[in-house]
């Protein structure tokens, strides 16, 4: 399977007794392949892995036991940086304002190796609709008086980043 882990991400760590078992439950002696992207340490019958540099590797852990049995198991690593957000402002309007541009999330999330793709978490299906147009805009169609927190999720392929801001719609301006 692919391991993906972010370049600066604290330790991954696997117990090395759940990834390796001997059929006669002898000690097992572990060795691995060095890798240019992520620093391997094997501590106290676990191996430690830290994301050093984004690329993909892949790296072949092995495990003998004193009678020459052989077991080998394979990662695929894929380092890579996790999205980013400056946060989205608060958005404020009124329910006879129409539809209108939010904001474009290509101004609030960021990451410097991958397509970002964008979805709308949160259910606003009672005040109104939010869509995501070609070019990341984010397209405010209200329908009703409200307040929400919306959530905003932009993915790159192998990692979420959430970010969330205040939708109020008010009532109409009425004029005495």
């Amino acid at each position: 399977g692919l391991v993906a882990i972010n370049e600066s991400e604290t330790n991954i760590i696997y117990v090395l007794d759940s990834m390796f078992s001997d059929a006669d439950g002898d000690s097992l002696m572990y060795s691995f392949e060095n890798s240019d992207i992520v620093a391997i340490e094997l501590t106290n019958d676990s191996l430690v892995i830290q994301g050093q540099t984004v690329g993909m590797d892949t790296i072949t852990f092995t495990a003998v036991d004193g009678f020459g049995d052989t077991i080998v198991n394979v990662f695929h690593v894929m380092v890579n940086d996790r999205p980013t957000t400056s946060g989205i402002s608060d958005y404020y309007t009124r329910v006879d304002d129409g539809i209108s541009i939010i904001t474009d999330l290509d101004d609030h999330f960021d990451d410097p190796t991958n397509e970002l793709t964008f979805k709308v978490v949160t259910d606003l299906s009672d005040i109104g609709d939010l869509l995501i147009d070609s070019e990341h805009n984010l397209i405010l169609k209200p329908s009703d008086i409200g307040v929400k927190v919306v959530t905003i999720s932009a993915f790159d392929g192998y990692h979420y980043q959430l970010d969330s801001f205040e939708l109020v719609i008010d009532e109409p301006l009425s004029i005495a």
